[in-house]
């Protein structure tokens, strides 16, 4: 096996350690490592510039719960991106319950499903052993399927909140602009 070939399968196992270490897959002895402390995320979330050193990797998570959880990373333009890896697994706090990975070269994207999941946890690997860091955009997001019109829920078709605000917000800027105009 090359060294690109192990290091992206060292950093799955890393997901498995600790509580979520497994016997028969993994290190021999896992649950004796401590486990990660992956950098924690919001959902969505947009990394615009993640660099991965050589001979390393980038941990992110997020929330799980969603329908599926989707990650992409695009390297930036006029990289060398051979051996970066991808990695999307959803997680409880008591094992690894799936990992979807996708190999480079190239840009990567991967999606897992997560309504299961307390967290997800996201890797960027860089599998080359020396030379410069990979850098990249880094976007998590969830995908939620779309409610049938047979499921609505009662009171038909809502206004997302954040459309409501900037609606009272406009009328309020127009009633007040008419106010003035009569005092004048």
């Amino acid at each position: 096996m090359d060294f690109d070939t192990a290091f992206s399968e060292f950093a799955q196992w890393n997901l498995a350690t600790s509580e979520r270490a497994r016997e028969g897959s993994g290190y021999a002895r896992g649950a004796d490592y401590s486990g990660l402390v992956p950098a924690a995320r919001e959902l969505p979330a947009d990394e615009p510039s993640v660099r991965v050193a050589a001979a390393s990797t980038r941990y992110f998570e997020v929330a799980g719960g969603a329908e599926s959880v989707s990650a992409s990373f695009e390297p930036r333009e006029g990289t060398d991106n051979a051996a970066v890896h991808l990695l999307v697994a959803a997680v409880n706090e008591h094992e690894v319950l799936r990992v979807n990975r996708v190999d480079g070269p190239g840009s990567l994207s991967a999606q897992v499903p997560a309504r299961d999941a307390t967290h997800v946890v996201v890797a960027v690997v860089n599998g080359r052993p020396e030379g410069d860091g990979r850098y990249g955009r880094l976007r998590i997001s969830s995908v939620t399927p779309s409610v049938p019109p047979d499921e609505e829920p009662p009171g038909g078709c809502q206004a997302a909140p954040g459309a409501l605000l900037w609606a009272l917000l406009l009328t309020a800027t127009v009633w007040r602009r008419s106010q003035r105009r009569r005092t004048t």
